[in-house]
């Protein structure tokens, strides 16, 4: 199913053709998954940058909604931003 919606395939799409492929009627349960899941695809990115896994998204309530996770707390990479200027003054900014 990811596989579908990720080359461009609508979600009605995907229903039709589970219903003419399938050789039993599809159940309104799995019409509701598959909707979900769809829905729910391609919102998040995981991205490799300089050797370090980063999540990415336009949609913020999404990465709030990670940001709950415990195991993704543990992960999360604090960075420190660091600007030298002209006189050899150095600030940290969090």
């Amino acid at each position: 199913m990811y596989a579908a919606i990720s080359i461009g395939l609508q979600t009605n799409d995907i229903i039709e053709t589970l219903q003419q492929l399938s050789s039993t009627i599809i159940s309104n349960m799995i019409i509701e998954f598959t909707k979900l899941c769809a829905l729910n695809y391609g919102k998040v990115k995981l991205v490799l940058k300089h050797n370090q896994y980063f999540v990415e998204s336009v949609f913020s309530r999404y990465l709030k909604n990670l940001l709950h996770d415990s195991q993704i707390q543990e992960c999360r990479l604090i960075t420190r931003k660091i600007n030298i200027d002209i006189n050899s003054n150095v600030s940290v900014q969090q």
